[in-house]
């Protein structure tokens, strides 16, 4: 049985019951008006019962709209610059954008390019290696 549902039943269930004893309670009492008595039971009862199913309705309701999947907005990308990547180089290109580069293998190895000029080797090892540069 479905969560939601369980709490509308019980409150229904200790209604009906609150019902019965006040019904037998009120044929007890030896009075005239009786009857207008439990009528008045009978009214508030119904107006209980219905609060209670109407609340489960409209959460019910808000719950299920929620839920619904909503339409996917596709955003047409724009795929990013080769500058606004940060792509990584490599020795012998040509550096396109002016800055300090360090080598992938020795981090601590730098070098200041100007734009137009070729990738050194690294010289991370004090022997030149051919070195992927990635800008800072």
């Amino acid at each position: 049985m479905d969560k939601r549902l369980q709490k509308p039943l019980i409150q229904s269930a200790i209604l009906v019951v609150a019902l019965i004893v006040l019904l037998l309670i009120s044929n007890g009492i030896g009075t005239e008006n009786r009857s207008t008595l439990n009528v008045i039971i009978i009214i508030v009862f119904i107006i209980l019962l219905a609060v209670t199913w109407f609340k489960y309705v409209k959460e019910f309701c808000t719950k299920a709209a929620v839920t619904q999947p909503k339409e996917k907005i596709v955003e047409k990308k724009i795929p990013p610059s080769k500058e606004e990547r940060n792509e990584p180089t490599r020795t012998g290109k040509i550096c396109e954008k002016s800055g300090t580069y360090y080598c992938e293998q020795h981090t601590e190895s730098t070098v200041e390019m100007e734009e137009g000029k070729r990738f050194p080797p690294c010289r991370g090892d004090r022997k030149g290696h051919s070195a992927v540069w990635h800008l800072k």
